[in-house]
């Protein structure tokens, strides 16, 4: 039995177009957390964390914190970032600051994510969720050392 070339095309495209098209309606519809934890010394680390799904099937090429969509505040400088945006992320993402900001202004800021598909790249620009520090109040932390002044 010989197949019809036609017919193995076209059942390509079918499940590229399906394909594709799940891949564009989880990046449009992916909401992302933003927790900024220190800025120090022109680097910023920050948590990003995944809001409503399990995890991001997708490979980031890149992930930078954006002011608006034209002026660029960190970039990241890790290749590993798709391990890391997961529900409940507790682990830290290094920021090379691109502008002087403060943690406030920093929190204030929109995810651009560039991610691969299949030899192609798209980017996103998502507005986090501000993730507040859930950690007990700063206490007075003043020691007291026992030596006679």
């Amino acid at each position: 039995m010989k197949v019809n070339k036609s017919i193995v095309v076209a059942a390509i495209a079918i499940v590229g177009y399906v394909k594709y098209t799940k891949f564009i309606d989880f990046i449009d519809n992916l909401k992302l957390g933003l927790q900024v934890l220190e800025v120090e010394n022109g680097y910023a680390v920050a948590l990003i964390s995944n809001k409503n799904t399990r995890h991001i099937p997708y490979y980031f090429s890149s992930v930078d914190l954006m002011l608006n969509k034209n002026v660029h505040a960190a970039t990241n400088t890790e290749e590993s970032t798709n391990l890391s945006v997961v529900p409940f992320s507790k682990i830290p993402i290094n920021f090379r600051l691109l502008e002087n900001l403060t943690i406030e202004e920093l929190q204030q800021t929109e995810i651009a994510v560039k991610y691969k598909f299949y030899g192609f790249e798209f980017q996103r620009l998502y507005t986090p969720e501000v993730i507040v520090s859930e950690g007990n109040p700063v206490e007075n932390t003043t020691k007291k050392c026992g030596c006679q002044h």
